[in-house]
């Protein structure tokens, strides 16, 4: 018998229907148990169905052919084979995004490790719309899509491909699979796996949301308290990125980044910044044995980032004391585009408030004030 039935299709005209977010608690009494773990059983089927029949590699990587941008895997799972009840699966472009996992430096093992490491043992998180939650090493993050995110991120893949391929310094999210879970009688549930731009053994003391918005976008008390408890535009004013001589490099690259977004249409994108502080900034005496421990940890986390050099920096203040403070950044939410809707969104906004306080803006002006708002906090 076989563990499943399989097929492989170039395109899914089902996607194109309307958004729907789909609440984990729709599901049963377990909901995290159960969509973790049919969402652990289809990935690792996925991920292994690929690893048999697709065996062709070239300078380490998958051998593509022209269909992959669109191929879809499907997968279904009888009571027998399910971890709960009877599901489908689907796994978007799955030769593409062993290739981008492989370009992050994260092999197969590590991947199915991470996501199934304590197995459906998952925290669950709200957001705006959907929810997310993270692995149990915190490597990746875990989160809920829309149709229509995955169907605008699906048409720019090829390019997205590309660029991390040629730009191995970017500070683009690694996104590292993109799947559909289904139950029969219940909304799809579209879920994208991303690896933590925060992943680090250091405390992070500080972590922002930045999207270059001059005034009026501040973190409000149910968002402080939320997990990890992002702050935004307003609350970084009073803040600089002491970058050094890496100042230049990393500009240069975070205008490229932006501007490969831009031109693919995308809006809303954020710039996340994590910032450790050492013990030594924050005012605390501190032993040797514990200046050997976080030097320690600083050369560790050299190692987990050293094929995304500009994805953590050492600051450099300009009184020449180096690594006061370790920042880790990059670019998240690459799933939203400049359309109609948000076209009229910003005209409405317009009304009553600048262009520069807006969130939603086209897509060139947005990559242009980001980068204005960056320059004004580096040093």
């Amino acid at each position: 018998e076989k563990a499943f039935s399989v097929k492989e299709v170039d395109d899914d005209t089902s996607i194109a229907r309307s958004d729907t977010y789909m609440d984990p608690s729709v599901m049963g009494d377990a909901p995290a148990d159960e969509v973790v773990s049919s969402f652990i059983k289809g990935v690792k089927t996925a991920v292994g169905y690929y690893y048999k029949n697709r065996s062709k590699e070239a300078s380490g990587l998958m051998v593509l052919n022209d269909k992959d941008p669109k191929a879809i895997l499907k997968l279904s799972f009888n009571e027998k084979q399910a971890p709960f009840k009877p599901f489908q699966f689907k796994s978007y472009a799955g030769p593409m995004f062993e290739n981008l996992r492989r370009l992050t430096g994260l092999s197969r093992d590590n991947y199915l490790r991470s996501l199934a490491g304590l197995s459906a043992q998952a925290e669950f998180h709200q957001k705006k719309r959907g929810w997310f939650y993270f692995t149990h090493d915190g490597c990746m993050l875990v989160k809920s899509q829309t149709r229509t995110q995955i169907k605008r991120f699906r048409e720019v893949l090829p390019s997205y491909y590309d660029y991390v391929k040629d730009h191995p310094g970017t500070l683009l999210e690694p996104i590292l699979g993109v799947y559909r879970l289904d139950y029969r009688g219940k909304k799809s549930l579209y879920i994208c796996v991303c690896k933590n731009l925060f992943y680090t053994t250091l405390p992070l003391h500080s972590r922002f949301s930045l999207k270059g918005v001059r005034s009026g976008r501040r973190a409000s008390r149910k968002e402080r308290e939320l997990y990890q408890g992002v702050l935004k535009d307003d609350d970084f004013k009073e803040r600089v990125l002491y970058l050094g001589g890496k100042k230049t490099v990393f500009l240069k690259q975070l205008e490229r980044d932006s501007k490969f977004l831009a031109k693919q249409k995308i809006i809303s994108y954020q710039l996340l910044v994590g910032i450790h502080e050492s013990i030594h900034a924050v005012g605390m005496m501190r032993t040797e044995e514990e200046k050997q421990l976080e030097l320690q940890h600083a050369i560790q986390e050299d190692e987990i980032f050293k094929h995304l050099e500009l994805s953590q920096i050492k600051s450099i203040h300009p009184d020449g004391k180096e690594a006061q403070e370790i920042y880790f950044i990059g670019l998240t939410g690459v799933f939203q585009t400049y359309n109609t809707r948000r076209r009229a969104q910003q005209l409405i906004s317009g009304v009553f408030r600048a262009k520069d306080d807006l969130s939603v803006v086209d897509a060139e002006y947005y990559q242009k004030r980001l980068m204005q708002f960056m320059k004004d906090h580096i040093q």
